[in-house]
């Protein structure tokens, strides 16, 4: 039972270094988005009449686009923000679905990865 605690304790350290290393590369651009989106929210927020808190609220539901319409921008001006911080939302994650698609459309000139046999199943990991 050792060997595969220390099996599953090596696979969760990979992960987490992994994850560290892609973060270094996508934190500034994800960052960059965020300030992007609040700047603009404070923008509808001013327009509207709005708190500084209420505005964050608004940019933050409609960038992950949930939309409760609770707060609902009245001026066009707003309302074309409103758009931009939604697709500035959305972006991010229809970008990726898009290059997962094209990726899996490519035909790979090497086989499928397999995970290597030195790496515990999940039955033995105890997960």
């Amino acid at each position: 039972m050792p060997n595969s605690f220390t099996r599953a304790a090596l696979l969760r350290w990979r992960f987490v270094r992994s994850l560290c290393h892609y973060m270094r590369v996508v934190w500034p651009v994800l960052s960059a988005l965020l300030v992007i989106q609040w700047l603009l929210g404070m923008i509808v927020g001013h327009v509207e009449g709005w708190s500084i808190g209420d505005a964050s609220y608004f940019t933050f539901v409609t960038g992950l686009t949930v939309g409760y319409g609770d707060l609902v921008p009245r001026q066009a001006v707003s309302r074309i923000l409103a758009v931009l911080i939604g697709f500035i939302g959305a972006g991010p994650g229809a970008g990726h679905l898009l290059l997962e698609i094209a990726r899996v459309q490519q035909p790979s000139q090497q086989p499928h990865a397999v995970l290597p046999r030195d790496l515990p199943s999940c039955a033995t990991a105890g997960l």
